[in-house]
């Protein structure tokens, strides 16, 4: 990069699409908050992500004690997060809850909503 775009960043940026991905960017900050209010933030991840066949029952307990447990299973099943127990479910479990409430399990665009 010369040393003339570093001094006059709208050689180099389109200030309106910066603004745009500045607003995104505050927009998924906003809407992660219930991450920092969730229980399994405070406990090693090791119970939420047991090895394959492990017992779900320490996090399935910790996880209906969470206040954010409704906001943790949405996410899992929109983005279709495939490893752990999420919302007080395993990934069988979202699955099954996915089909048996009519939602889709693993909205591909479920991770690029989650950067706009």
């Amino acid at each position: 990069m010369s040393e003339q775009s570093l001094s006059h960043p709208e050689t180099y940026a389109d200030p309106e699409a910066v603004f745009q991905l500045l607003d995104a960017l505050t927009e998924v900050s906003e809407r992660e908050t219930w991450r920092d209010e969730a229980v399994c933030a405070q406990v090693g991840p090791d119970v939420f992500f047991p090895v394959r066949g492990g017992a779900t029952t320490s996090a399935k307990a910790l996880c209906a004690q969470c206040p954010v447990i409704e906001q943790c299973l949405t996410w899992a099943i929109e983005s279709g997060e495939p490893h752990g127990v999420w919302g007080g479910m395993s990934t069988a479990d979202r699955r099954a809850y996915a089909k048996e409430h009519d939602m889709k399990f693993g909205n591909p665009d479920a991770w690029v909503r989650d950067l706009r």
